[in-house]
């Protein structure tokens, strides 16, 4: 073998490392060869040279990296916590507490409707309706009071964001955005707004930023839809459709509609008897978040016993799961 066979076997060698490790022969022979290398020309040995710094370098970072790391991958905790600083943590919906319910109170502490705000007391709460929150229902979060604590003069005019996040799905959508007020019932800011729609049921997690900066976390149950068919609306959510009566409130759009309507209910993928019942108008009314005519009944859903059950009205069906 002459000398540049032997040299580019050397740097073939030096490109290779740290992925192998030498044997002791290999070893010698790239020192006896580098000693020899001396009568190459210039500019060899100027590229020859700048080769063997390129792999002195890298094995050099290899070698900084595994001790910078040893104390890290040298147990199992270490590798853990190292991970864990590396990803974000997943929060599951069923790890989530449901934020405490509390009085809404004057400033002399008097209750003006109890168990009506959802929230970090003594911080940052709203107020809620009292059937929960439903999803895409625009109703249970038309009118809104935020209450929050601190420092008066920083917190009248701040700028306050809520962002939603579904705790089971993951969903995202902005909640809400609005200026404070000032103090209110004795609490040191305050406004009144509507919420967006919540998207989906679950639970939310609610992140409020005020000019720009976290402030509290909220975590809040929404129900599902209400129970309805393609034009037709019964003000309960399918979560809450029990066995047994279940009194509701039925909208229908548009005036002029008849005095009374029936309702048949049957246990789907059955052939027993349906269950009938006839909803009554109460009134027309012009539907706040849209300004559409609706006239409204009230009736009630009998269901008599769990399991899938098939609504029809006026010649449209939905099913719905009944506990």
């Amino acid at each position: 073998m002459n000398r540049e066979q032997r040299g580019n076997e050397v740097l073939d060698l030096l490109e290779a490392m740290p992925r192998r490790p030498l044997d002791p022969g290999k070893e010698e022979d790239i020192l006896y060869t580098l000693r020899h290398m001396s009568t190459s020309s210039e500019r060899r040995n100027g590229i020859l040279l700048a080769k063997i710094v390129g792999g002195i370098l890298a094995v050099g970072a290899v070698f900084l990296c595994l001790v910078l790391l040893l104390p890290v991958i040298s147990n199992t905790e270490g590798i853990s916590r190292w991970f864990s600083a590396a990803t974000p943590p997943l929060y599951s919906g069923e790890d989530a507490e449901i934020s405490p319910i509390f009085d809404l109170v004057d400033k002399e502490g008097r209750i003006v409707y109890p168990d009506r705000l959802i929230g970090i007391k003594s911080k940052i709460a709203f107020t809620f309706d009292q059937r929960g929150f439903i999803a895409k229902s625009t109703d249970t979060v038309s009118k809104i009071f935020w209450v929050v604590w601190g420092d008066p003069a920083e917190l009248r005019g701040a700028s306050l964001v809520a962002k939603g996040t579904n705790l089971d799905t993951g969903e995202t959508f902005t909640v809400n955005e609005s200026k404070l007020g000032g103090p209110y019932y004795g609490y040191d800011a305050s406004v009144v707004t509507a919420f967006n729609s919540f998207p989906s049921k679950g639970k939310w997690r609610i992140d409020v930023e005020l000019n720009g900066k976290l402030y509290g976390t909220i975590v809040v149950p929404v129900k599902a839809e209400y129970i309805h068919t393609e034009r037709y609306r019964f003000m309960i959510s399918e979560d809450d459709a029990l066995t047994g009566n279940n009194e509701t409130t039925l909208i229908v759009p548009g005036h002029d509609q008849p005095d009374t309507l029936d309702v048949i209910a049957q246990l789907k993928d059955s052939s027993g008897q349906a269950s009938r019942s006839t909803f009554r108008k109460t009134g027309d009314f012009i539907q706040s978040s849209t300004l559409e005519p609706v006239t409204e009944y009230s009736g009630t859903l009998r269901f008599d016993r769990p399991g899938r059950w098939q609504i029809e009205l006026m010649g449209e069906k939905t099913s719905i799961e009944v506990k």
